[in-house]
């Protein structure tokens, strides 16, 4: 009955003629449901009130303001007594006391999950109770408005390069392939090679995303991509993604050079992480219109709080293959470009506040970081030590302990003197950082 009167409703008003509201009259059924029957109506045209009884519309009766309506009169009966109506047996169903009382000492009921109140929790209970009121348009129902085109030939790019050359490899799909397959060491993001200065080769800021270490590093970050980048190019479109992402690549680059300068990355982690920015300025644009903004919110801090826990788990084991400056890089870029520049529903002083806040702090951080890679040899934050050579020495005359040394070098004195000796060989810096030391820094 419910869906028959909106449906009416919303004819009424697609053609211009009555509308029914206000005048619920509300009918307890035996079952324990419940239907709203309309017992009057306005009529939009005259703005007079019309009575409907038995499915038929009543003349209309003017009345005047301050008189009340005189009652009709009851119909005689021929031939018949009137009788109290009898009792009906009560039925106990959804929504009567005794339902209301055992659901309501029920976990879920404390919790607020049987949405419905008939007892059980079902997947339309936790999809109700994960609902939140909104004002205006719903942010969901806009996020199917454009096909996911840059994210779909971004990720297809990325695992058919992977997969080519990962097969003409000798690791048998296991080992790092993609675009720097072609000429290794010419498309991954460094800024040196010993001391080579590599920083003019802007190119590598881009194309480092095109290389993957391993099966399961293109298959995360293709997995990612899809989950992030789907409903936000539905939502903002090709191109506003295809640019937040590409500049959440570089700005995980630009992160990655203030924290690891010495290292070399590669993969589209930080393009990822920068579509999790976005998603969490989605959220501060457009908190009011979100429905499910309770859940989304959860699962991007739990996101984060995943990448927190391997930050410390790599620092504790001193594994480094994982850049996770990069991640944070690309996240920061994707967060601040999605407040300034994403797509708002319903733009408030609060949201244009904020927008400007994060936009300052965007550009401080960017002027930062261009002033952090003028500087050489290059350094990082959590080591301010210059150094673009590192080797492995060994020789007595020099240190006193039998025993191989890690040096550093950022001058040209440094690397001759010990490019002279006899016993060098390269070595992994993160070794000597994370477990013999320095045994000399220069300068």
């Amino acid at each position: 009955m419910e869906l028959a009167w909106n449906c009416l409703d919303v004819a009424a008003d697609w053609f211009g003629a009555a509308r029914f509201e206000n005048g619920r009259r509300h009918v307890h059924l035996g079952t324990g449901g419940h239907h709203h029957i309309r017992d009057h109506f306005i009529c939009k045209k005259t703005g007079k009130k019309k009575r409907i009884k038995d499915g038929k519309t009543l003349p209309e009766i003017d009345t005047p303001k301050g008189k009340k309506r005189a009652p009709s009169p009851k119909r005689p009966t021929k031939g018949k007594k009137e009788r109290s109506p009898s009792p009906k047996p009560k039925k106990v169903g959804a929504g009567s006391p005794e339902i209301e009382m055992k659901h309501s000492g029920s976990v879920a009921g404390m919790l607020g999950l049987d949405q419905d109140h008939d007892g059980d929790v079902d997947f339309e209970d936790l999809r109700e109770a994960m609902q939140a009121d909104i004002s205006g348009t719903a942010y969901e129902d806009l996020s199917r408005q454009n096909l996911p085109i840059f994210i779909c030939l971004q990720c297809f790019l990325a695992l058919l390069l992977w997969v080519i050359f990962a097969a003409q490899a000798d690791e048998n799909f296991t080992g790092r392939a993609g675009l720097d397959s072609i000429a290794p060491g010419t498309t991954d993001m460094r800024i040196h090679e010993d001391c080579k200065d590599l920083r003019v080769e802007l190119y590598r800021w881009f194309t480092y995303q095109f290389t993957h270490g391993n099966f399961s590093h293109v298959f995360l970050n293709v997995f990612l991509a899809l989950l992030t980048g789907i409903p936000l190019e539905g939502f903002h479109g090709s191109l506003r993604v295809f640019v937040i992402f590409n500049l959440g690549v570089i700005g995980g680059a630009c992160n990655f050079v203030i924290a690891d300068a010495h290292a070399s990355l590669i993969g589209m982690s930080a393009g990822c992480y920068a579509l999790i920015g976005m998603h969490l300025g989605d959220l501060v644009n457009n908190w009011d219109q979100t429905i499910y903004r309770v859940p989304k919110l959860i699962i991007l801090i739990v996101l984060m709080a995943i990448d927190l826990i391997n930050v410390y788990a790599d620092g504790a084991s001193g594994d480094g293959n994982t850049s996770h400056s990069a991640h944070f890089g690309g996240y920061a870029v994707g967060f601040v470009l999605g407040i300034e520049h994403g797509r708002n529903i319903v733009e408030t002083r609060r949201e244009q506040i904020i927008a400007a806040m994060f936009t300052f702090a965007g550009f401080v951080a960017f002027i930062f970081a261009i002033a952090w890679m003028a500087q050489w040899p290059p350094r990082t934050v959590f080591d301010t030590t210059p150094w673009c050579w590192t080797r492995q020495v060994f020789n007595q005359s020099f240190f006193s302990e039998h025993s191989y040394y890690c040096v550093r070098c950022g001058t040209d004195d440094c690397v001759s003197m010990f490019s002279a000796m006899r016993y060098v060989s390269k070595v992994s810096f993160r070794l000597c950082q994370n477990e013999h030391g320095w045994g000399y820094s220069d300068p």
